[in-house]
C-alpha cells in the first residue's frame, strides 16, 4: 500500500439502499415502458456484472438530466432519497425529450463536494439524480443537468447488504493493489436488470 494512500473517508456516500432501491428505482424503471434509445455498452461484447465482480473501464464524458440537492453529508440517507422520489413524480415531464427501452435506460446517483467539484463529500455534498441522455438535450424547467468528464474507473457491483463491506475491500484492497488513488466522489449507476438493492458503484481513478 502506497504511504500517502487514503484510506474511505466517512463521508464517502453509504447511504441504505434499502430504503432507496427497493421503492422508488424501480418505480422509476417501471415508467421506461415508452421509452427508446441506444446506448453504448461499457466494452463490446460484455455482459452484466456479477454481484462482487470488479472490472477496470474507461468512460468517455457523458450527460445526466436529474434533480440536484444540496445537504448536510451525515444526513445523506434523509435529503438523496427525497431526490429520488421528485425524479419519479416528475418523469413524465420528459417524455417529449428522451426515447429510450427499460432495458437500455441507465440511471445515475452523482456526487460532488458543494464547494470542491467532483470531490468527495465533506462536510456539504451535493447530488443528482438523473437520467444519461445525449449531450444536446434540452433541459427542462425544473431539472438540472450534470456533465461528467472522460474518465477511468474501477467498477464493482455490490447490494445493500454488502455495500459497506465492498467499499471498504475496494479502498484497502483493490485500489492499492492496483496501484490507484481515488481521484474524485464514488458515483452510483442503476440498471433495469438489477435486483433491488444492487448498485454499481464508480471509483474514478484517473482523468482523461
Amino acid at each position: 500500500m502506497k504511504d500517502n494512500f487514503v484510506s474511505a473517508p466517512k463521508t464517502v456516500f453509504l447511504f441504505n439502499l434499502n430504503k432507496l432501491d427497493t421503492y422508488v428505482i424501480p418505480l422509476i424503471f417501471a415508467q421506461f415502458s415508452k421509452i427508446r434509445y441506444n446506448k453504448e455498452k461499457k466494452k463490446e461484447g460484455d455482459d452484466y456484472l456479477e454481484l462482487g465482480e470488479v472490472i477496470q473501464t474507461a468512460k468517455p464524458a457523458f450527460v445526466v438530466l436529474g434533480k440536484e440537492g444540496q445537504g448536510p453529508a451525515e444526513d445523506g440517507t434523509n435529503w438523496v432519497s427525497e431526490l429520488w422520489k421528485a425524479v419519479y413524480q416528475d418523469l413524465d415531464e420528459l417524455n417529449t425529450f428522451i426515447d429510450k427501452e427499460a432495458e437500455e435506460a441507465d440511471l445515475w446517483g452523482l456526487m460532488s463536494d458543494s464547494k470542491n467539484w467532483l470531490e468527495p463529500w465533506q462536510e456539504q455534498g451535493k447530488y443528482l439524480a438523473g437520467i444519461e441522455l445525449p449531450a444536446d438535450i434540452q433541459v427542462p424547467e425544473g431539472w438540472q443537468s450534470w456533465e461528467m468528464p472522460a474518465m477511468e474507473y474501477l467498477v464493482v457491483k455490490t447490494d445493500a447488504p454488502n455495500l459497506e463491506l465492498m467499499t471498504q475491500k475496494m479502498f484497502e484492497e483493490i485500489l492499492p493493489g492496483e496501484d490507484y488513488q481515488l481521484v474524485g466522489a464514488i458515483q452510483e449507476h442503476y440498471l433495469p436488470k438489477f435486483a433491488a438493492g444492487e448498485v454499481e458503484l464508480y471509483f474514478p481513478v484517473k482523468f482523461l
